[in-house]
């Protein structure tokens, strides 16, 4: 059984400005450390990317089996899992209209991104983007935009 228990952290770093986990540090008033558990009894599971909404309220993993799990900070539960999605990697974007959140994973293997209401999972938009791609989330006053990097 395997244990994944600690801190969720959120970095909000400049894409020329990376911090490499264990090579590079980020400044202290960067970082907001969430309190939260995870156990999932899967030996083979390995969370790939964590990825915090701008709230700290959800947080998205891409595990090692192609998956993409939405988590709930708060009731420490997974809410929804996407399978398929290899090598994914996971931003947010606040649609400025209503406020509400969104979920925006690239697969690169499938060259698709991918746009998922958060209270309900449904896929918004799934648009072909091509291979080779990169996102990043830019966050200001809790509000939260996707850039798609070609």
């Amino acid at each position: 059984k395997e244990k994944v228990s600690g801190l969720l952290t959120r970095t909000i770093r400049s894409v020329v400005n990376v911090v490499i986990p264990g090579k590079d540090t980020a400044p202290e008033d960067s970082i907001i450390h969430i309190s939260a558990s995870l156990d999932i009894d899967d030996t083979k599971r390995r969370a790939l990317r964590i990825s915090m909404d701008p709230s700290g309220r959800f947080a998205a993993l891409a595990d090692n089996l192609g998956r993409v799990l939405l988590y709930d900070v708060i009731s420490q539960l997974i809410i929804r899992i996407w399978k398929g999605l290899r090598e994914a990697q996971l931003s947010w974007s606040t649609n400025t209209l209503n406020n509400q959140l969104r979920l925006v994973i690239y697969a690169p293997q499938l060259s698709l991104l991918y746009l998922h209401e958060i209270r309900h999972g449904d896929c918004l938009y799934s648009l072909p983007v091509g291979p080779n791609c990169v996102i990043f989330s830019s966050i200001t006053n809790n509000v939260s935009d996707c850039y798609l990097l070609r």
